[in-house]
């Protein structure tokens, strides 16, 4: 049996910027094609989700058959990871 070795913190961390950065560039190309685009939101460890924001309405609303490409591509960085689409209300301040 393999025994389990925690990851660094230097090693979340690139996982999470490569994430970020093939989330960011499938949004483009999905903006590209239908003119939805999205950007990388956050991810949360606890499901394994990494969650994307839909940033431009112009296409329409993004859905989870838009995102299976950057499905696909985020099993570079981890086989397990899935994606979730982030709501935000009227109400939301932009950062």
């Amino acid at each position: 049996m393999q025994k389990y070795v925690r990851e660094t913190d230097e090693e979340a961390t690139s996982k999470l910027v490569r994430t970020e950065r093939i989330a960011n560039d499938e949004g483009l190309k999905l903006y590209a094609l239908e003119k939805i685009k999205y950007e990388f939101d956050h991810y949360s460890g606890e499901v394994r989700l990494v969650f994307v924001k839909q940033t431009d309405f112009t296409g329409g609303k993004l859905t989870h058959g838009h995102l299976q490409p950057l499905v696909e591509r985020l099993k570079e960085v981890n086989k397990r990871w899935y994606v979730g689409i982030m709501v935000y209300g009227r109400n939301r301040r932009h950062e």
